[in-house]
């Protein structure tokens, strides 16, 4: 079995789902993400694909070859799942398997299983010390005390609705 290093430069793609924007920017953690993503890149460059509020925080030179910004049915909120199925129908069409993901690490296990839901694989980049951010739009993604119990039960939600 490959060692952890090598199973990631043998990735199809890179996957990055974005947490926490701003009102007016990614913010800090999007940030945080897109530096990780750039630091892989440069060493491994593989297609992207990213939710938006991270792709606006790549440098403009980057192209990202999927963005997925919001969800294909109007009105309707983009969850984890749905970025993970349009993920599933950019893979599917380029035939990609095997995916290094971006995610804050109290969300990566939730994005994973879904990956996983498509028949995707999923390897975990290192986005270890990725912050919170008190200034974000999504209340859920200012603090880990608020975050923690929400991610618990969306988990159970997910189990329950057939998502993972």
């Amino acid at each position: 079995m490959p060692d952890k290093a090598e199973a990631q430069k043998n990735v199809d793609a890179f996957f990055c789902q974005s947490f926490g924007p701003r009102q007016n920017s990614p913010g800090i953690s999007n940030e945080f993400l897109a530096k990780r993503i750039l630091e892989a890149y440069s060493d491994n460059p593989k297609p992207l694909i990213i939710q938006k509020d991270c792709a606006d925080a790549l440098p403009a030179e980057i192209v990202v070859d999927k963005i997925i910004s919001k969800h294909e049915v109007a009105g309707k909120y983009l969850d984890s799942f749905e970025v993970s199925r349009q993920c599933f129908e950019y893979c599917r069409e380029k035939n990609f398997k095997t995916l290094l993901i971006f995610s804050h690490p109290d969300h990566y296990w939730r994005v994973k299983k879904t990956v996983e839901k498509f028949g995707l694989i999923g390897i975990r980049a290192n986005t270890n010390g990725m912050p919170y951010d008190w200034k974000s739009i999504q209340v859920w993604t200012k603090a880990a005390l608020i975050f923690l119990p929400r991610e618990l039960l969306a988990r159970l939600y997910y189990l329950f609705g057939g998502k993972i």
